[in-house]
C-alpha cells in the first residue's frame, strides 16, 4: 500500500509540474502577443510584419484557439490529479494498518484513521446538487395532463410562443419553456371550470338557459384572463430586469474598475460583486456568469460571451462583450472599465436630468388637471344646483358624488402609475 500511495504522489508532483510549465508557456506568449499589438500601435512595425509575426506564433489558429488549447490542457492535468488524490485516498481508507517498517513509523496511526473517518463524513455530509430548474407539485401535476398538447401547440405555433420561450430564458424563472406553457394551459382550463361552476352557482335560479350562457361567456373570459397573464408574465419579468440593470450597471462598473485597479484578476472581480449584494437584477447575471465558470467549468471569457447572449440587458451585454474583446486582444482592461464607467455615468446623469425635466412638466399638467380643473367643476356644479338645473338628467349633487368618490381617485390612481412606470429604477 505504501508503495502505491508513493506512486500516486510522484505522479501528482510530475503532474504539477507540467501545469506550471503550461501556465508559464502562456503567460509567456502572452507577453510576445502584447509586445507585437504594443509595437505595432505603436508603429514600430508595419501591417506586413505584424501579420508575419502573429504568423509565426499563431500558424492557423486563433489566439483564443491557442489560449483555449493551453487551458484544456491544464483541465485535463487538474482532472489527473484529482483522480490520483482520490485513488491515493482509497487506498488510506481502506487500509489502516499502516507496516512500520515501511518508512511510515512516525505516523501517529490512531490520529490518523480518525483523521481520515471525520474527512470522509465531512465530504458527505458537505455534498450538494446543484440544480437549474426545480421541482414543484403544481407543474408536475400540470405537465402529467397538459404536456403532449404543450408539444403539439408548440410545434404547430412556434412564432407563437418563441417570445415566450425567449423571455423566459432571459427572465431567469427556474422552469423549462414546455413545463411552464403546461402550466399556462392547464390554469387556464382549470379557471374556466371554475368560474363556470361558481357562475353557474350564483346565477341558475334565474333562468337556466340564461344562466347556462352568461356562465360560459364569464369562463371564457377567465380562461383568456389567465392564459395571457401566464404568456406576458415573462415579458413584465424582462422588462423589470431591464430598468434595475441599466439603473445599477453605472455604479457596477465603477466598482469593477476599482477591483481591477488594485491588481485583481477579472473572476475576482465578478465574485466580489456579487458578495457585495448592493446591485438587484444585475446580482442574477453575475451569479449566471459563476456558476458557468464554477459549476460547469468554463473558462471567464467563454462564460461572458455565453451571458452576453441572453441577457436581457444590451447595454450589459455591450460590457461583457468588451471585457473578452479586451482581454484577448491584450488590451488593458483598467482602461477599458475607466472609460466605460465614465460613459455610462455620463448617460446615467443625462437620464436622470430629462427624468426630471419630464417630472416638471407633468408637476404643471397635474396642478392644472387634478387641481384646478376640479376646483372649477365643483363650483360650476354648485351654480347649477343653486338654479335647480341638471346636466343630461342627471343632477349636479350626482355628478359632483361621482367625481369626488370616483373620477378624481381614479385619475389620481392613473397619474401614480404613469409616474412609476417611467420613472428610472433607483
Amino acid at each position: 500500500m505504501y508503495e502505491d500511495v508513493t506512486s500516486y504522489a510522484k505522479k501528482i508532483i510530475e503532474l504539477l509540474d507540467e501545469i506550471e510549465n503550461y501556465k508559464k508557456l502562456k503567460d509567456k506568449l502572452s507577453l510576445t502577443f502584447k509586445k507585437i499589438d504594443d509595437d505595432y500601435r505603436k508603429k514600430t512595425i508595419n501591417e506586413s510584419s505584424y501579420k508575419k509575426l502573429l504568423k509565426e506564433h499563431l500558424g492557423n489558429k486563433s489566439r483564443k484557439e491557442i489560449f483555449d488549447s493551453f487551458d484544456n490542457s491544464i483541465k485535463k492535468l487538474l482532472l489527473l490529479i484529482k483522480k490520483y488524490n482520490d485513488e491515493m485516498y482509497s487506498a488510506f481508507y481502506k487500509n489502516k494498518k499502516f507496516p512500520r517498517n515501511k518508512g511510515i513509523s512516525d505516523f501517529d496511526k490512531e490520529y490518523l484513521e480518525k483523521f481520515i473517518s471525520m474527512k470522509h463524513l465531512k465530504t458527505k455530509s458537505k455534498e450538494k446538487k446543484y440544480t437549474v430548474y426545480e421541482h414543484h407539485p403544481y407543474v408536475s401535476l400540470s405537465n402529467r395532463f397538459m404536456r403532449d398538447l404543450a408539444i403539439s401547440l408548440l410545434n404547430k405555433f412556434p412564432k407563437f410562443f418563441q417570445s415566450l420561450e425567449t423571455n423566459l430564458k432571459q427572465s431567469a424563472i427556474k422552469i423549462l419553456s414546455k413545463s411552464y406553457i403546461s402550466t399556462m394551459l392547464f390554469s387556464s382550463i382549470l379557471m374556466f371550470f371554475v368560474v363556470f361552476i361558481v357562475s353557474f352557482l350564483l346565477i341558475f335560479k334565474i333562468d337556466i338557459y340564461f344562466a347556462l350562457l352568461k356562465s360560459f361567456l364569464f369562463s371564457v373570459l377567465g380562461f383568456i384572463f389567465v392564459f395571457f397573464s401566464f404568456y406576458y408574465y415573462p415579458s413584465i419579468v424582462v422588462s423589470g430586469m431591464k430598468r434595475g440593470i441599466k439603473a445599477k450597471l453605472p455604479f457596477a462598473i465603477i466598482h469593477m474598475s476599482a477591483i481591477v485597479s488594485s491588481g485583481a484578476p477579472p473572476i475576482t472581480m465578478f465574485d466580489l460583486l456579487l458578495k457585495s449584494k448592493e446591485y438587484g437584477s444585475l446580482a442574477g447575471e453575475i451569479k449566471r456568469i459563476m456558476n458557468y465558470v464554477n459549476l460547469f467549468g468554463y473558462d471567464l471569457n467563454t462564460a461572458l460571451e455565453v451571458v452576453a447572449k441572453t441577457t436581457p440587458s444590451k447595454e450589459f451585454a455591450e460590457l461583457l462583450n468588451g471585457i473578452v474583446v479586451t482581454v484577448e486582444s491584450g488590451g488593458d482592461l483598467k482602461e477599458y472599465l475607466k472609460g466605460k464607467a465614465d460613459d455610462t455615468m455620463t448617460a446615467y446623469k443625462l437620464e436622470r436630468r430629462k427624468f426630471n425635466q419630464v417630472i416638471e412638466i407633468l408637476s404643471d399638467v397635474y396642478t392644472g388637471v387634478m387641481i384646478t380643473a376640479p376646483l372649477l367643476f365643483i363650483i360650476v356644479l354648485a351654480l347649477i344646483n343653486a338654479v335647480g338645473g341638471n346636466i343630461y338628467g342627471v343632477t349636479a349633487v350626482t355628478l359632483a358624488t361621482l367625481g369626488t368618490y370616483v373620477v378624481i381617485p381614479m385619475l389620481n390612481v392613473m397619474f401614480i402609475l404613469f409616474v412609476s412606470i417611467t420613472q428610472p429604477e433607483l
